[in-house]
């Protein structure tokens, strides 16, 4: 029976709302705190991959979504096919990128490139393989994949693993442990990285 003409001191509401980029969320998020409204938990680009998971074979029905953009990433609890809740985080491709750029003086594509048909490498070679070299005589650049495997590395360590634990810390927060240990499934272009 609704709840029409009946008082209440709290009202619950499930809106499920659409919208790129972020930062739209976070301007419905504020607009909804500023109306004095608790945001129980909320959910970015976590809700299409769960729909298109529904008809992908091999997916369970409960895990956690890694989704590796290449300027954020997030962590989904998804439950039941359904999302639970999201946490954002910046990092990305493109600050690997960006990386690239600012210590070899490369252009965006060629860093893409680097990261997209190199990136980190575990193979145990008898010589170190030149993966880039410039034209320019007056500041010549070579870049190995030695190098570019301690960007990559020097990356995760110091800025990606840490906000990306804690992202994981913040959602699993009030879930008990074995909710932990849901397998993981990963998404997104910067998931793509050879390595």
């Amino acid at each position: 029976e609704p709840p029409i003409g009946q008082k209440s001191n709290e009202i619950t509401l499930k809106a499920k709302i659409h919208t790129l980029p972020t930062r739209i969320v976070s301007e419905y998020k504020r607009a909804i705190e500023n109306a004095h409204l608790k945001v129980k938990r909320f959910c970015l680009s976590s809700y299409a991959v769960c729909e298109l998971a529904k008809f992908t074979q091999g997916i369970p029905d409960s895990y956690i979504l890694v989704d590796m953009g290449a300027e954020v990433g997030d962590i989904s609890l998804i439950g039941n096919q359904s999302p639970y809740g999201t946490v954002a985080f910046d990092g990305g491709g493109t600050y690997i990128v960006n990386k690239l750029i600012e210590k070899y003086g490369v252009t965006p594509e060629v860093g893409l490139s680097l990261l997209t048909n190199f990136g980190y490498s575990t193979r145990r070679l008898s010589f170190e393989p030149i993966i880039y070299k410039n034209n320019d005589e007056e500041n010549p650049v070579e870049i190995t994949q030695s190098d570019l495997n301690n960007l990559i590395k020097e990356y995760f360590e110091n800025d990606y693993f840490p906000k990306f634990n804690a992202a994981f810390e913040t959602l699993m927060s009030g879930y008990q442990d074995d909710v932990k240990n849901l397998p993981i499934v990963f998404t997104g272009g910067f998931s793509k990285m050879i390595g």
